[in-house]
């Protein structure tokens, strides 16, 4: 789904500091096999993890992500489940099993847990993505792929309004400013460079693409 790895790499930034620290060691190998694109072996040390942490919800969120960069999706709904038992409070965890669902073209299925990954972003401030433009911005371009635009312009209106609580902050905008780009809106992304430029004058002499290329370079 569009935005979804957006979410997760936030999500696994913040996994990171929350987590113990053997939950750091895992989630690091399990980074380092990733980059490698070693599916088999991410699996295998993955479900080592859930096997030395059982009641790690993260553990079994890790397994299903990496079922499903395998394209094993039922057996990914299956670990996300798990997960979900553990903590049914967390976004991310959500948001993958959304992917899942999508993948099979289950529209139903994948809709609902975006709205509940939603009802988490509002409802719980502890977690990590609640206060995230990021994370708003790849819901609503989920919401997007799946074809609910009114809920893609609520998510939206979310990200834009973290966005002016912190008016200082260039990278918020240009998030969204790239996913206003991406959907190709003009008007909105000439809106959000008129904001970059209002906050600091001396990006003016740099162009939108440019300012997007040296924020974000794999855009």
């Amino acid at each position: 789904m569009v935005g979804a790895g957006w979410v997760q790499k936030l999500f696994h930034r913040n996994a990171r500091v929350q987590t113990s620290a053997s939950g750091r060691d895992w989630l690091r190998e399990a980074g380092a096999i990733e980059k490698q694109g070693d599916w088999p072996g991410l699996i295998k040390h993955c479900q080592e993890w859930v096997q030395a942490e059982p009641a790690y919800f993260f553990a079994w969120q890790s397994l299903g992500d990496a079922l499903q960069l395998d394209k094993q999706f039922d057996s990914a709904i299956q670990a996300y489940g798990q997960a979900l038992e553990l903590n049914a409070k967390v976004a991310s965890t959500w948001c993958s099993l959304a992917g899942a669902y999508a993948a099979q073209n289950q529209i139903v299925e994948a809709t609902k847990c975006l709205q509940t990954m939603e009802s988490v972003m509002r409802n719980n401030k502890d977690d990590p993505l609640a206060d995230s433009v990021t994370a708003w911005v790849g819901l609503a371009l989920s919401y997007l792929s799946l074809n609910q635009p009114e809920r893609t312009e609520q998510a939206f209106q979310q990200a834009e309004s973290l966005t002016r609580n912190h008016t200082n902050e260039v990278d918020n905008w240009l998030t969204i400013g790239l996913a206003y780009r991406k959907l190709g809106l003009s008007d909105k992304v000439a809106e959000v460079y008129q904001q970059v430029c209002a906050i600091d004058p001396a990006l003016e002499c740099q162009g939108f693409e440019e300012l997007i290329a040296k924020r974000f370079p794999r855009s």
